[in-house]
């Protein structure tokens, strides 16, 4: 190390500058099986949190799979800067946007299975990523567990009883593939657009929930009652009919709702 004096005061000449700490960057599927025909999804996770990272302006992950085992139909993105920038086949990149020091920022994609790939086959997937920093930018990729076909698709049970009723029934729902005690949130699909409702609760451990919905102030018609798993994004729409009047009090001549 050379070291020059001005002025009294020291300093070592070539100093190297203190390096840029990367991102973690992980893409995993959700679950370890699926069954064919069935749903699997994969989680990117971007973490920049670690001692020394840097703001990212950009971040690029690209999911490589077999299109003739997966069909690409959703995605899932957690922040209005993330956005999927290419999908050709056999291949879906997204893009993260800006993300700051001690940030993270996720995504889902969701695929279908292919129906006639066999029980006992591994679907194999790859991923690769390239990251932009204000003065470094680098590429790498991701290993992705293989996840395990475990045979044909069979639809989980779900029921509604009864499925038509006066306002004021009380519905008995029973749903299954869930997550083990995963937490199931519902909303309710009206003849007048969506309404949020309280009503959750707990799956038990073999993925089965029971609820119990209350009727009273519905107007005769068509709902459907919606029950979402936080974890595994499982949609299960219960479709239920009112009949009869309504238990509502009639409103004064010439008011409408």
């Amino acid at each position: 190390m050379v070291v020059a004096l001005f002025g009294g005061v020291g300093f070592a000449q070539g100093t190297p500058r203190a390096a840029t700490t990367a991102p973690t960057i992980s893409v995993a599927p959700v679950t370890a099986s699926v069954s064919a025909g069935g749903t699997l999804m994969y989680t990117i996770q971007v973490d920049n949190d670690r001692s020394g990272s840097k703001d990212l302006w950009r971040v690029d992950v690209t999911l490589f799979y077999d299109r003739g085992t997966l069909t690409l139909v959703d995605s899932k993105l957690r922040s209005r800067h993330d956005w999927v920038s290419e999908v050709t086949d056999g291949k879906v990149t997204v893009q993260f946007g800006s993300i700051k020091h001690g940030d993270d920022r996720s995504a889902t994609l969701v695929f279908q299975v292919n129906p006639a790939v066999a029980s006992g086959a591994p679907i194999q997937a790859h991923a690769a990523y390239h990251w932009w920093a204000a003065d470094t930018n680098r590429t790498g990729n991701c290993h992705i567990d293989d996840v395990i076909v475990a045979g044909a698709h069979v639809t989980q049970p779900v029921s509604i009883v009864p499925n038509a009723g006066p306002p004021g029934t009380v519905f008995q729902i029973t749903a299954s593939g869930f997550a083990a005690e995963e937490r199931v949130v519902t909303w309710l699909n009206t003849p007048g657009g969506v309404r949020a409702l309280t009503l959750a609760g707990k799956a038990s451990t073999a993925g089965n929930i029971r609820l119990q919905f209350e009727s009273a102030g519905l107007a005769p018609g068509a709902y459907g009652l919606v029950l979402h798993g936080t974890d595994t994004e499982r949609e299960v729409v219960l479709p239920f009919a009112i009949t009869g009047p309504s238990d509502r009090p009639a409103l004064p001549p010439g008011l409408g709702e």
